[in-house]
């Protein structure tokens, strides 16, 4: 073999050796990243899973995965891999997209209504009327998830009169959407609907009892934000929110 057939194979072999220390540096990144953020193991779907598909379709056909994640990235309400045979029997009840996480709100009973509503086993609902942009511009349909946010002003104490405004519940199923005309306390139209502004929207959710008690409370003190959420929406619960004190973040001395 001549000397440059020879330094011609030598090449070669550096250059595959260096593709593939690169595709095992690049492999193993998802899981360098989720070092020292306290991994935590939830379910994803692995393709997309149609409404009315029973839990148990879902797991047979494999659309059902294991995936570690950073747990400030784990939805609260999501099912846990251990609790994974509690779908069984149940049907998804809105569909699930690849890559979302698996919420034990998404699957209910076989035929599970109530007055015409079809909730998630042990859930209740409860209705809150929102302004076209609090809805999100009427994108939000039944079985959209969202998330719920409150703006409160402190009434009494240190601090009083600050206004903030923070997560409420980080996912929520909305199970009905319907119209009804805002009306004030004593019975007799809005000014707002009355001046021919926007007319409120009935939004229905399905809650657990906590965060019924805890919506209705931040309803009657404050007003509620939607925000609409898609398969990989992250929603930090742990977020303190935002007031007049950190609505500006500090400026670089630099």
């Amino acid at each position: 073999m001549g000397r440059r057939a020879l330094l011609l194979l030598v090449a070669i072999v550096i250059a595959a050796t260096g593709s593939f220390l690169v595709y095992l540096y690049a492999s193993k990144a998802d899981a360098r990243a989720v070092q020292g953020q306290h991994p935590v193991a939830v379910l994803v779907a692995r393709g997309n899973i149609p409404a009315g598909m029973t839990g148990t379709a879902a797991q047979t056909g494999g659309l059902i995965v294991k995936k570690t994640i950073a747990r400030a990235d784990a939805v609260s309400t999501a099912l846990a891999p251990d609790n994974l045979t509690s779908i069984n029997g149940k049907v998804a009840l809105s569909n699930i997209y690849p890559g979302e996480q698996i919420l034990t709100v998404q699957f209910g009973a076989v035929g599970q209504t109530t007055g015409g509503l079809t909730l998630p086993h042990g859930l209740l609902a409860v209705s809150v009327q929102l302004t076209d942009p609090a809805r999100v511009a009427g994108f939000v349909r039944p079985q959209s998830t969202v998330a719920v946010f409150v703006t409160t002003t402190q009434r009494s104490g240190t601090g009083a009169g600050a206004s903030s405004t923070k997560l409420l519940i980080d996912r929520a199923l909305v199970v009905a959407v319907g119209t009804s005309v805002g009306d004030s306390p004593n019975g007799t139209a809005s000014k707002a609907v009355a001046a021919g502004d926007q007319a409120q929207m009935a939004m229905t959710l399905a809650l657990s009892q906590t965060d019924v008690q805890r919506l209705i409370f931040a309803m009657q003190q404050g007003s509620l934000y939607f925000a609409l959420l898609s398969p990989d929406s992250t929603v930090t619960p742990t977020d303190p929110g935002v007031s007049a004190g950190n609505l500006f973040p500090p400026r670089g001395t630099g």
